[in-house]
């Protein structure tokens, strides 16, 4: 059994600790890595949702965790939150390439100790590594549905904050490597300094000691890795941006799993202020996934909901509520 602080419950300025009662497990992620998982709820149930955080998030951090502990608690389903590499400063050396290798190790673990049904479940950042562990995971380590909480977009969040001179260096060092028109077989010979630190004071810019050219072109830069919700994103290759098209993301989702897009109806770094909306990002992935699953969109299985007054993390009580009721109806449909 384990018990310690995590994120405190947030309600109306006040903040209330929350002591996670549980376990720790180690779950290995190759030979030299053992990364740990808490898990509670009811933890002998056959079903598990793995829950992971965003940027500057880790284990049990974010706000509403308390609450996901209670449900599954309450429901009977086991509550599983790994730590990752690029969990609290970690993301600015990482990947979603990364993230999602440690996410497969640990379901691998937890359907080794008996679990039957596994829904990922993504908060922020999280909502990538969800989409990018669907599109190169599903298949080998399956999934029965996801659920995918506050996806935004990086590039247009950062851009708010006026990032450019970070955007315009990491493109460049990217577009030296990965010139236009080389082949994919010959990347992993031509990438110079990518992988290399950023000078340290454009990583002081998110709050990092380091960051790689890599991840900050990926989180920045049009076509970067991390760029799947940007609104700005065309259904198709429109043959001048250096947008990678939603057919080639969504148009690839797997037709069998289900999934929910939980949006934030008050989510500060969500593009609001310049017209757009939850239901318009929504109705271009669902386009986009239908073409490439060659089906209606009305025989998709991909719903989408908006939690009024709701902050990116959730802080607020009554939108906690509301987010927990959503989760609990796709946990019983799946």
């Amino acid at each position: 059994m384990s018990s310690f602080a995590g994120m405190p419950n947030t309600t109306a300025g006040n903040i209330a600790p929350f002591a996670f009662e549980g376990s720790i497990e180690l779950f290995q992620v190759s030979d030299d890595q053992r990364l740990p998982v808490h898990l509670s709820g009811d933890r002998d149930a056959s079903l598990v949702l793995v829950f992971v955080g965003g940027l500057t998030d880790g284990m049990c951090s974010v706000s509403y965790a308390p609450k996901l502990a209670e449900l599954a608690q309450r429901e009977r389903f086991t509550l599983a939150q790994p730590h990752w590499s690029s969990a609290y400063s970690g993301y600015g050396t990482g990947s979603l390439d990364r993230d999602v290798t440690e996410i497969e190790a640990c379901i691998n673990h937890l359907k080794a100790s008996g679990k039957k049904q596994v829904i990922l479940m993504g908060h922020s950042t999280g909502c990538q590594d969800t989409m990018q562990y669907l599109l190169t995971r599903h298949g080998d380590t399956s999934v029965n549905g996801a659920i995918l909480q506050a996806p935004c977009s990086d590039r247009e969040a950062f851009a708010e904050e006026g990032h450019t001179r970070v955007a315009k260096l990491a493109k460049e060092v990217h577009d030296k490597a990965f010139p236009e028109g080389l082949k994919e077989e010959d990347r992993s010979k031509k990438e110079g300094k990518l992988w290399d630190c950023m000078p340290r004071e454009m990583a002081k810019e998110f709050g990092l000691e380091f960051m790689t050219y890599y991840r900050a072109w990926s989180l920045l830069c049009e076509g970067g890795d991390d760029d799947f919700f940007s609104s700005d994103l065309p259904v198709h290759a429109d043959g001048g941006s250096l947008h990678r098209p939603l057919i080639e993301t969504f148009g690839r989702l797997p037709s069998d799993v289900p999934m929910l897009f939980a949006f934030s109806g008050a989510d500060e770094y969500f593009p609001f202020q310049h017209g757009v909306t939850p239901e318009g990002n929504f109705s271009n992935w669902r386009q986009a996934a239908a073409e490439g699953m060659g089906r209606d969109v009305k025989e998709l299985k991909l719903k989408m909901t908006v939690v009024p007054g709701a902050s990116h993390s959730v802080k607020q009580a009554e939108a906690q509520e509301v987010l927990m009721r959503e989760v609990l109806n796709f946990v019983r449909r799946v």
